[in-house]
């Protein structure tokens, strides 16, 4: 947003390029909210043509464009696999990536055939259960893709599924729980936030007691996890 907004100011609209893909509800969903412009680049460039399909646009703008011959379903399975596996190249040339481009292929091929499954199931279980399977599966993708090897990524996969090394973590040496703990809060004050604040709004005291500590545990987090910060990992790309 800060590139979008800057680019405005000289006259030059860039597109969206992110629209929060951690809400997506589905793995496809996921990547049509991240890295909109890599993705729709590689649907239109790499997967339709391998698929046996042709757009009808001569850019890429995000989402499924239109398109012709639509081919059959091995086919479309044999392009999905081949071009998530090229994208992972995309970012390097190490099996890292290609593990990586493979899991998002297992889990889009998956998806589409879980899908018509569902159908029939309220739009707010689909949504929230969606997002509830989608989450998950996307961060255990990262893995693979920030590991400095293909037997590291598979060590920490390892550990990962054995819950009697959770006991053994701390939260300073281990950003990804960090990260649980974090948003884990960021639902908690969401559901305080809608049940318990307008009840205290009533009540000025206690409402500032609150505001009060919140305020303390925050200041207190920033100072206990204060470290220097590493390159953007998107600059090497």
């Amino acid at each position: 947003h800060i590139a979008i907004g800057c680019a405005r100011m000289m006259g030059i609209a860039l597109p969206e390029n992110f629209d929060n893909p951690y809400f997506a509800t589905s793995p496809r969903d996921f990547w049509k909210r991240w890295h909109i412009s890599l993705s729709s680049w590689i649907r239109d460039y790499l997967y339709l043509p391998l698929a046996g399909q042709r757009v009808t646009e001569d850019r890429s703008t995000g989402g499924l464009a239109p398109a012709l011959e639509a081919p059959g379903r091995d086919q479309r399975t044999r392009a999905l696999f081949l071009t998530w596996a090229i994208m992972g190249l995309w970012h390097g040339a190490s099996w890292t990536f290609v593990l990586w481009g493979l899991y998002h292929a297992t889990f889009v091929y998956a998806h589409r055939r879980i899908a018509p499954l569902t159908r029939n199931l309220s739009p707010r279980v689909q949504s929230l259960g969606g997002w509830a399977i989608t989450l998950p599966l996307m961060m255990l993708a990262w893995i693979s893709f920030r590991a400095a090897s293909l037997g590291d990524a598979l060590a920490m996969y390892a550990k990962i599924f054995d819950p009697r090394l959770y006991l053994q973590l701390g939260l300073r040496e281990n950003t990804y729980l960090q990260a649980a703990v974090v948003m884990l809060c960021l639902l908690l004050t969401w559901a305080f936030k809608q049940t318990l604040l307008p009840i205290l709004d009533r009540h000025p005291a206690p409402r500032a007691l609150v505001h009060t500590v919140g305020y303390a545990i925050a200041i207190a987090m920033v100072f206990v996890f204060l470290r220097p910060i590493n390159q953007f990992i998107y600059f090497q790309f």
